[in-house]
């Protein structure tokens, strides 16, 4: 199979192996990109769009998560149809692809759900989507969730109790897939990314779009993935979003369509007697290492405080990025700031285990359209210090459950630390105002109501 390959970043990058696994008969001819041509990939050329038809070749094969836009460029040049291949095309021409089923669908229920999202690991969006499958299981519903690919440790923890379907073509939507959906009388979508299966599965089937990201530049890719061929007039979509932030940044680019708001909801995992207070106090943020969430900034902060003769640590929970600069500028922080450790990236039951060591959660991210990690850390009875450009800050009342601090003002954040390192005897009461907040805003029989009101309206 003789292909040309268009587009030479972290896309093909993460897929050349899993190309020639799949299909090790495949020949890349030439590479196309619309700034590096005149360069070489791989010792292969790498030229203009222009020169396609210059070339002999069995597929163009897109390698990117900009296809739509890629696909249209090449059906602009006269390039046909048929001749293009989406990642996921290129799956199930080679006889790879197809659904994989884990954990059991109660059959029993007359009404089924389908959750699609995106693929799935330990993040916001995620478990998102596995907090939905459980509220709509608690009011009645037969439910699958329905991903691209998942982490292999969060499939043996949902599929406990939600059916799971890895289905890796399922974003070619074709007729094939469209029919896969047939039997579900409902279809969530997950995240703002997922844009293109609210827009064409919402033309055939109710469908309820849940939008999670407060950041425009995401919500703008979902929208540039959308294929406008689709009937509008037929599409059958409710879009809720996660909080106002989410809902904001929305509009700004699908022009003020109505939006409903829908928080998360999450299940009470805290054990009675969960807490084991040291004589150290610790305050953590948990999130990949990436500048949104502001490690910095909880990390600078730290720097400005007085211990008073307490044993202070600073904890970061989270995956790592080595190709990432923002990470020189943490370990640089890490290595000068006294008491921090970076614990890495840790599963959904590592995670729970290691609330109960956790005096405050400190949520510094310059955006987080709500944030689960806060939520997580009111369920377990902890006092909490967020940002103002988060969507739990409209939740939190300051000196209450916690404090809210000045966007990216490190110095207003360290004076808010310094407060609960003085104020021992408050972090206690602060924390079960915390707890008190979770159970009447976000615990799963409030989210399980709440989506049961969304349901009885579609």
């Amino acid at each position: 199979m003789k292909l040309v390959i268009f587009g030479i970043g972290n896309f093909y990058k993460k897929k050349i192996k899993e190309l020639y696994d799949i299909c090790p008969s495949a020949e890349i001819v030439a590479f196309i990109d619309n700034k590096a041509y005149g360069m070489k990939m791989d010792e292969i050329d790498i030229l203009n769009p222009l020169c396609i038809k210059e070339l002999t070749f069995d597929y163009i094969l897109l390698m990117s998560i900009s296809e739509n836009a890629m696909e249209k460029q090449l059906v602009e040049m006269g390039i046909c149809l048929n001749k293009i291949l989406t990642w996921q095309k290129f799956l199930k021409l080679n006889g790879y692809g197809k659904a994989q089923i884990v954990g059991k669908k109660d059959l029993k229920k007359t009404k089924q759900v389908g959750i699609i999202t995106c693929p799935m690991g330990y993040n916001g969006g995620s478990i998102a989507a596995m907090s939905l499958a459980l509220a709509l299981k608690k009011i009645g519903y037969g439910v699958s969730i329905i991903t691209e690919e998942i982490d292999n440790k969060l499939v043996e923890e949902i599929s406990l109790s939600i059916e799971v379907i890895i289905y890796p073509n399922i974003s070619i939507l074709g007729s094939e897939e469209i029919e896969f959906l047939k039997d579900y009388n409902y279809i969530w979508i997950n995240t703002a990314q997922m844009a293109n299966y609210a827009y064409k599965i919402g033309a055939i089937k109710p469908t309820i779009w849940w939008i999670h990201e407060g950041e425009k530049d995401f919500i703008e890719k979902g929208y540039r993935q959308i294929d406008w061929r689709v009937n509008k007039d037929k599409l059958k979509v409710k879009v809720f979003a996660v909080s106002n932030i989410a809902k904001e940044e929305y509009n700004k680019v699908y022009n003020k369509q109505s939006v409903s708001i829908l928080p998360v909801g999450i299940p009470n995992t805290m054990k009675e007697g969960n807490f084991s207070k040291n004589k150290k106090i610790v305050f953590a943020v948990i999130g990949s290492i990436v500048k949104i969430k502001a490690q910095d900034v909880f990390l600078n902060a730290a720097d400005l405080i007085n211990n008073n003769g307490y044993d202070v640590e600073y904890w970061l929970i989270g995956k790592k990025f080595t190709d990432n600069e923002y990470n020189c500028v943490v370990e640089k922080l890490i290595n000068n700031v006294r008491g921090v450790r970076l614990l890495g990236e840790l599963s959904r039951s590592e995670l729970n285990l290691m609330y109960k060591d956790i005096d405050v959660l400190v949520c510094p991210s310059f955006v987080e359209s709500l944030s689960l990690t806060t939520i997580e850390a009111m369920m377990n009875n902890i006092p909490v210090i967020v940002s103002d450009a988060t969507g739990i800050s409209e939740y939190i009342k300051s000196g209450k459950e916690g404090f809210v601090f000045k966007n990216g003002d490190t110095k207003d954040l360290a004076e808010k630390m310094q407060w609960l390192i003085d104020n021992p005897s408050e972090r206690g009461e602060m924390g079960t105002r915390a707890r008190k907040l979770y159970e009447n805003q976000f615990s799963l029989d409030v989210f399980a109501n709440n989506v049961a009101h969304i349901m009885e309206g579609m």
